[in-house]
């Protein structure tokens, strides 16, 4: 049936101008017979160019610009077409097969399938009407503006953003895109100001220096179209229901979450374990038709044909470096600001990169320092970071990140690399877990103390983790590795719930979030049967055991919840010791500050001193914290015999050490482990000072002694680990 239509505004007693925004002949021409058919008459019909053409002419004739300036004040309505696609299960959005029956973009069809849709299926041409403005009202917000247009140019951009609005009302949120943001952003003042200083300071010509941000800016800047944000999600729903069963998320939470976004500018800040993390956060926006995050993505992913499809869905490009790069760093913060500006959703891994161990990794501090400078910059008068945590049964790229650990080279990002993360998802990997930390929320004055480049962005920064760390969620593939580390030999579904009993007490009494129930017989089976399809168990005489070889694969589904179990293996540890509880668990809290995160030293104690030991029924530094005790002996000895020692010669002696049986887990033979140890090590200054270093050393092997306390129950089995 055929569109209702809307009808023009009343415009009173002065004249009323259809700004009309074309692609075609037959568009102008639907336009014409609507407005000839209204009520009012229209005094004139002006047409501005379709911001659906990429490359089509951008400018405004000199007759609409003269229009504005007769003098008699007219009311200006925009208008436009809308080609929308049908409507199934109450969705407008576009299908892959979409493109083949429409022969490109339903949404923006060329003028012969115009014709065509309009006479075949005519509720799918739409007429949005945009809300009005006076000639003298858009004259007074040119001349008060900031930014360099021409009145023509200035009138019609206000058009295109009104009609975008508006026609967000007929296809949905997750279609708020920015448009023409370099053109855009280097039209504006402060903008121009930017690049007449830095020509100043670089003693270069203005118009060089203005060339070379411009081409940073369109570098940087994503381009989201509509089309590639719907066939995205649909490529993205194809790729993870290949081995996962489902994104588990609360939809009342992300809604909640973007309840705020009219008013304040949204940060998400998610963990990052995976090439999957950005595409399931994109995927549950799009799904509940919330509008995408603008997110930050290393240059090297920046290939064909990944680099302009993922632009086009809504990732920014920043270089791995740039440090004297004063124009770059210029774009990218002018970037930034006009995205906090339009309270256009921003996200990125606060870690820089993926986690190779499990646990979150320290912080990078440049673009949180970015967004605080634009915050106090005025940028925007509220702004929310939201931790997001992102964690899965399993990952199928863990065994890439054992390979690096244990010395690999690590895989560049190709097509290739693409093609086969695809097929290795074509096993089961059970669910995505996606829960939303307590957001921190701040209004203008708020920051005004903060300096963007001291230790105030750290403080954040490390709130941030903390909450992040709070929200992960404890698996049942966690906790089963956890238990399997610990006592490797060959356990049955039972067995390992029988031994998980105290831990999902102290779990449940401590009220740790839990992915699902934790501590039955069938969700271990299930984990047991994954982890051996996954070539990291295998069956052997008694069950299942981990396969030798694979205990860093294991280590990481173990080290998404052992900061939850942190303050219990502190407590023993330091009621253990002869030494002072507090001091004790304050010289713990340092030597271990590299590798976790920790709250302010009071707080710290204060979670400390409220553990019940007499209630905890396992030992929680033996699961806890010998491996990185063993880790840091192996790292101090080294750098006792060679002070210049690096990573890997830390790497060598500790696979030394565990062959002669001086450390007991395999997990702490590692890259990653080897480096926080260094730098716990360049901390203490232990390269220089022998006396100290040999002291350090002792202190270990003393922590290392009360951590090697054993299980208080028999193991249930004497059966050896398998072999590859």
């Amino acid at each position: 049936m055929p569109a209702v239509w809307p009808d023009l505004p009343d415009p009173g007693d002065r004249p009323l101008i259809v700004v009309a925004e074309t692609a075609s002949a037959f568009e102008a021409q639907i336009i014409r017979a609507w407005a000839k058919a209204q009520s009012v008459t229209p005094a004139g019909i002006l047409e501005v160019p379709s911001m659906r053409r990429r490359f089509g002419r951008r400018r405004v004739s000199r007759r609409a610009e003269a229009r504005f300036l007769r003098g008699d004040d007219p009311l200006i309505v925009p208008v436009r077409i809308a080609w929308t696609v049908p409507e199934r299960d109450g969705r407008r959005a576009v299908r892959p097969l979409d493109l083949l029956t429409s022969l490109g973009d339903p949404r923006d069809p060329d003028p012969i399938r115009q014709r065509w849709i309009h006479r075949r299926n005519p509720d799918r041409c739409q007429i949005v009407v945009a809300e009005p403005a006076t000639a003298n009202e858009i004259i007074k917000r040119w001349r008060d503006s900031a930014e360099a247009w021409r009145l023509g140019e200035f009138a019609a951009h206000l058009a295109w953003i009104g009609l975008e609005r508006a026609e967000r009302q007929l296809r949905g949120n997750r279609y708020k895109v920015a448009r023409f943001v370099p053109d855009t952003i280097t039209r504006q003042g402060a903008y121009l100001d930017g690049i007449a200083r830095l020509a100043e300071e670089a003693d270069w010509p203005f118009e060089l220096v203005a060339a070379r941000t411009k081409r940073y800016l369109k570098e940087i800047a994503a381009n989201h179209s509509t089309l590639v944000i719907d066939l995205v999600a649909h490529l993205i729903h194809l790729l993870y229901t290949q081995g996962y069963q489902e994104i588990d998320y609360d939809r009342d939470r992300v809604l909640d979450i973007y309840s705020a976004a009219d008013r304040s500018a949204l940060v998400f800040l998610p963990s990052h374990k995976s090439q999957l993390d950005r595409l399931v956060m994109q995927y549950i926006l799009w799904e509940n038709d919330l509008p995408p995050s603008h997110t930050a993505g290393g240059i090297n992913i920046n290939f064909w044909p990944v680099g302009p499809l993922v632009r086009r869905s809504g990732v920014f490009f920043i270089r791995r470096s740039f440090k004297d790069n004063e124009p770059y760093k210029f774009a990218l913060k002018t970037y930034l600001r006009y995205l906090l500006s339009r309270r256009f959703p921003i996200e990125w891994f606060l870690e820089g990169g993926r986690s190779r161990t499990g646990k979150l990794r320290a912080p990078s501090y440049g673009m949180l320092s970015y967004i605080v400078s634009a915050f106090k910059e005025g940028a925007t008068e509220s702004m929310r970071f939201v931790p997001v945590s992102i964690s899965y049964d399993q990952l199928f790229d863990v065994g890439d990140y054992a390979t690096e650990a244990r010395g690999g080279d690590k895989r560049s990002e190709s097509i290739g690399y693409v093609i086969a993360s695809v097929r290795r998802l074509k096993r089961r990997h059970g669910r995505v877990y996606i829960r939303f930390g307590e957001p921190m929320e701040f209004e203008r004055g708020d920051t005004d103390e903060m300096d963007p480049d001291s230790l105030d962005v750290a403080k954040l920064a490390f709130e941030v983790m903390h909450r992040i760390n709070e929200a992960t969620p404890i698996t049942p593939t966690a906790l089963a590795c956890l238990l399997m580390l610990d006592d490797p030999r060959a356990t049955e579904p039972a067995d390992l719930t029988a031994r998980a009993a105290p831990l999902v007490r102290h779990i449940e009494h401590r009220g740790f979030p839990v992915a699902a129930p934790l501590g039955q017989e069938d969700d271990m089976a299930t984990v047991l049967l994954r982890l051996r399809e996954h070539e990291i168990v295998a069956p052997v005489m008694g069950g299942m055991a981990p396969v030798a070889g694979q205990e860093l694969a294991l280590a990481f589904y173990k080290n998404t919840m052992i900061h939850h179990l942190l303050p219990c293996a502190l407590a023993q540890m330091a009621d253990a010791l002869p030494e002072d509880t507090d001091e004790v668990a304050a010289e713990l809290r340092d030597l271990l500050k590299f590798d976790f995160f920790f709250a302010g030293r009071e707080a710290f104690l204060e979670d400390v001193r409220s553990i019940d030991l007499d209630s905890l029924e396992e030992w929680f530094p033996r699961l806890v914290l010998l491996p990185f005790f063993e880790g840091y002996l192996a790292a101090v000895d080294t750098v006792v015999s060679d002070p210049e020692a690096d990573d890997r010669a830390c790497l060598g002696r500790a696979s030394d050490m565990l062959a002669d049986g001086a450390i007991s887990r395999a997990e702490a033979v590692s890259l990653p482990m080897m480096r926080t140890a260094l730098q716990l090590v360049d901390h203490l200054g232990l390269r220089e000072d022998r006396e100290t270093a040999t002291d350090t050393l002792s202190r270990l092997t003393q922590l290392i002694d009360v951590a090697r306390r054993p299980a208080p129950k028999p193991a249930p089995s004497d059966v050896p680990i398998a072999s590859q």
